[in-house]
């Protein structure tokens, strides 16, 4: 497909997500102030995809299961205490598990849950679609600052 098609493909399904967003959950009233919504949508962005949580969803999503000592050699140079910091907010807002293996002491694997899956998947378009943008697979210029 060439770059038109893929980017009219884009445009669809950027159309299609919308109109499912505005089915499922009808807006609510304008807040009062747009800042209202901003604040919330980057309070969100930040819990989520804060510093090294999209490195951790990506890694656990491409390889399914992990351990610590392999997620921190795949996320260098991340620091156990970081990694593990971040790891339990990522299990606390229910993106993350921590399963014990079994016969492997203190040994634990880490996935993401569901609503991880289901996270990683709806932002794989969102990727795939910026990944192009910026290497020039859609038309586009190419990365930003790259004008001249």
């Amino acid at each position: 497909m060439d770059a038109k098609g893929l980017r009219e493909k884009f445009s669809e399904f950027a159309l299609e997500a919308s109109r499912f967003s505005r089915e499922a959950f009808p807006a609510p009233p304008p807040p009062a102030r747009a800042s209202e919504t901003v604040g919330r949508n980057v309070a969100i962005a930040r819990a989520v995809f804060g510093k090294w949580s999209p490195e951790i969803m990506t890694a656990l999503y491409t390889a399914r299961r992990l351990g610590f000592e392999e997620l921190r050699q795949d996320l260098r140079p991340v620091s156990r205490r970081v990694l593990s910091m971040k790891l339990k907010g990522l299990e606390g807002a229910g993106m993350v598990a921590r399963k014990p293996v079994k016969g492997g002491g203190r040994r634990v694997e880490y996935s993401l849950t569901e609503d991880g899956l289901l996270v990683a998947r709806l932002a794989e378009p969102f990727f795939l679609f910026l990944r192009l943008e910026l290497s020039g697979g859609l038309g586009a210029r190419g990365p930003p600052g790259a004008e001249g």
